[in-house]
């Protein structure tokens, strides 16, 4: 049996990933530099996209597979991050954001808490299903195991808090979102559907707020 040989890391990988930390801070400085929306929204994006393609770079003598997986997962923070934190996520002339007074909108009576859409919340579930049911067709060794039980984890925390709300909103399994549930319940196969699992136990569990009102003592 042939031992796996470690490669060893080229001069000029550290450099690489110090430049590209230092391109995301610098970048995530728009959260705080007293700029202009357009300025901070330029600059996040501009620092996000080229601290990805440095740190993808730094490690490319591993393999493209991991230099396209280290780009690509911090893409990927760097959207959640604009998405549920700013007004920088802006496609088709929109701000997309889960929280509806971001966007300007009125919110609909199934909104979640009055704050986000039914539609929003669900496809943020998929997605992060995807990534948790992708990660664990990615995982070559042991050590990546912990970025599945991570993503896992979220993912059904995330689905049980749904399903909280969901229940004692009085609304019905997954507020009738049910191509995003789908989705999500085949993302999450390969989690042995823990997930899933996760939110029905919460909306079993849950009472209705109407429930909780009836069991309420009658004031004098």
């Amino acid at each position: 049996m042939t031992a796996d040989i470690a490669i060893a890391a080229p001069d000029w990988s550290q450099p690489l990933k110090i430049t590209a930390l230092v391109v995301i801070l610098i970048g995530n400085a728009a959260l705080v530099l007293p700029l202009s929306l357009s300025a901070q929204r330029w600059l996040y994006w501009a620092g996000s996209s080229l601290g990805a393609l440095f740190l993808a770079g730094s490690i490319a003598y591993g393999g493209l597979k991991v230099a396209l997986l280290a780009g690509g997962a911090t893409l990927f923070a760097s959207v959640l991050l604009a998405y549920f934190s700013t007004t920088y996520l802006k496609i088709g002339g929109r701000i997309r954001s889960p929280y509806i007074a971001r966007t300007g909108a009125t919110p609909p009576p199934d909104a979640y808490r009055g704050h986000v859409l039914p539609s929003t919340a669900w496809w943020a579930a998929a997605a992060f299903a995807v990534a948790g049911g992708g990660l664990v067709f990615m995982a070559d060794s042991p050590s990546d195991n912990g970025f599945v039980i991570a993503c896992g984890a979220i993912t059904s925390l995330y689905l049980a808090g749904l399903g909280h709300l969901d229940k004692a909103d009085g609304f019905p399994v997954a507020r009738t979102q049910y191509v995003p549930l789908a989705v999500t319940v085949a993302a999450c196969i390969p989690l042995l559907l823990l997930p899933v699992a996760a939110y029905f136990a919460a909306y079993w569990a849950s009472p209705r707020k109407s429930d909780a009102n009836e069991d309420s003592p009658e004031e004098p």
